[in-house]
């Protein structure tokens, strides 16, 4: 259940993270977040692996809701077309 919650964190920032086209160079900002997508799950591992498996559970469901709501407003601000409002 552990390494699932880290796995399920790990696409979590990844999907908040804006599409890299690797045409532009990266701000020192940009470069620590996407360093933190990686050292997220492992504090996650070192953390869960001493609590109940319920927060465990806890954590893969949020993740996954937060994921699946990334998406959803992915999608609609790609379909929204620039000063109009849905």
């Amino acid at each position: 259940m552990v390494g699932l919650a880290a796995v399920a964190q790990y696409f979590q920032v990844k999907t908040a993270f804006p599409k890299d086209d690797g045409k532009r160079q990266l701000s020192a900002q940009e470069k620590m977040n996407r360093k933190m997508a990686f050292i997220g799950p492992l504090l996650t591992i070192f953390i869960f692996v001493r609590l109940p498996a319920a927060v465990s559970l806890y954590w893969v469901v949020a993740s996954l809701f937060s994921i699946i709501q990334q998406e959803i407003i992915q999608k609609r601000i790609k379909n929204v077309s620039v000063g109009t409002i849905h």
